[in-house]
């Protein structure tokens, strides 16, 4: 069964008015969706509480060490990571502040001191913070643009006289009051700590990014379809063409998510960037191999 020069054409055409539809829909959506006053969204993550001297020797007997806050010894404090991310596609002022982003944790805990993260320091937000009391510090209005990160690390002691147990465990929070933001979500803890069973590849995509990896697999792997009927194999029902389309299948597929990645960077991609030397080798094969099945003759008919 052979692919007529007309069919190639009429499926081209269906390739180029998809992605054309696409992206007609994706921006009609989003300005519907933003409205005349764009919709803030300020989403955050913790991550348990770590105490940083869990594993400090008990010997020599001579060597010991006194954590102070002013005046005060503490007997043990814990450390927590807290990401605030602004997820929403407008920028958050210092003016639609009204209620300053606040960190806050439930007694018998009390927070020692918060300090910006220096791991994050050079894509995060330098924030300054201000104690409101034992159980609350404020970050003081600054600019968050989209996708910036505010990465914060939360110094916590017990209350005099508690013992930590594991109803005792520090519950963090965030609060504020910004124009047209309805609440701080908070994300699900992720161990992003555990070792992947594989190779050390991770692949992150939402919302409109994975509906654009998929129309562009699908039309991808047409346009291979297309190009192994014209031009290797004329029959569909061979063992050939079924081997040469789950290939060339697979590059498209790796194409399509390393295109994506390009065009739709995740909040991970801005701040610690792409695998450039991983995506981009893979769209000039993808894209090579297109070219070259097109510039083939055409394979004969019987």
């Amino acid at each position: 069964m052979a692919i007529k020069p007309s069919d190639a054409i009429a499926i081209l055409s269906i390739v180029v008015s998809t992605l054309l539809g696409f992206a007609v829909i994706k921006s009609g959506y989003e300005a519907w969706e933003s409205g005349s006053i764009p919709p803030k969204k300020v989403e955050y993550s913790i991550f348990s509480a770590q105490d940083p001297l869990e594993d400090f020797p008990d010997e020599p007997k001579e060597l010991s060490v006194q954590i102070r806050s002013g005046n005060e010894t503490l007997s043990r404090v814990w450390a927590v990571q807290t990401f605030l991310t602004n997820e929403g596609k407008s920028p958050i002022l210092p003016s639609d502040i009204f209620e300053p982003f606040s960190i806050n944790v439930d007694h018998p805990w009390r927070i020692v001191a918060v300090s910006n993260n220096k791991t994050w320091s050079k894509y995060a937000v330098r924030a300054k913070w201000k104690r409101e009391s034992d159980q609350s510090y404020s970050m003081l209005p600054a600019l968050m643009n989209p996708n910036d990160l505010v990465s914060a690390t939360v110094y916590l002691t017990l209350i005099d006289g508690e013992k930590i147990n594991k109803e005792t465990k520090p519950k963090l929070s965030w609060v504020a009051r910004v124009s047209n933001l309805d609440k701080i979500n908070e994300k699900e803890e992720k161990s992003y700590l555990k070792p992947p069973l594989g190779p050390d590849i991770s692949i992150t995509h939402e919302g409109w990014a994975v509906i654009f990896l998929v129309i562009l697999f699908f039309c991808q792997i047409a346009l291979s379809t297309l190009l192994i009927s014209t031009k290797i194999v004329a029959e569909f029902q061979t063992l050939k063409f079924a081997i040469i389309l789950a290939i060339l299948g697979t590059i498209n597929l790796c194409a399509s998510e390393s295109l994506t990645t390009f065009i739709f960077p995740s909040r991970f991609s801005y701040l610690m960037g792409s695998a450039f030397w991983m995506n981009f080798p893979i769209l000039l094969i993808n894209y090579g191999l297109f070219f070259y099945l097109y510039t083939l003759k055409p394979k004969p008919t019987k």
